[in-house]
């Protein structure tokens, strides 16, 4: 267990990330799933979502139970470690269909994410 209150909450908060990058890797599943893109695309976003769900698993077991407080300075650590971790499982899709190495996918994944910013 980790004994740090702060990364504490950061991996708390983490878990439940995975968690909802998991829940939204659905949608593209089921529509590459329903238009027939080949098994190539929708196992690549069966495995990611199965990744994030066992990493989203593994954060929450190791988090404690403890008191969650989250002040600025946690807020801003959980904020950008936050995009770096989307940012990483959001790059499975590209590596495991496109064959993509795994910094390129990276790359493009931060890219597509200062997008929306």
């Amino acid at each position: 267990m980790i004994k740090s209150a702060r990364l504490n909450t950061i991996i708390h908060y983490l878990s439940y990330l995975l968690f909802i990058l998991a829940a939204i890797l659905s949608f593209p599943l089921i529509l590459s799933f329903v238009y027939g893109e080949g098994s190539g695309l929708y196992q690549s976003y069966y495995y990611t979502m199965i990744l994030s769900l066992l990493s989203a698993l593994l954060l929450k077991v190791v988090s404690n139970r403890g008191n969650k407080i989250i002040n600025l300075t946690t807020a801003m650590q959980l904020c950008a470690i936050s995009w770096i971790v989307i940012s990483f499982f959001g790059a499975f899709p590209f590596v495991f269909a496109l064959e993509k190495s795994l910094i390129d996918a990276f790359l493009s994944q931060q890219q597509f994410l200062h997008l929306l910013d």
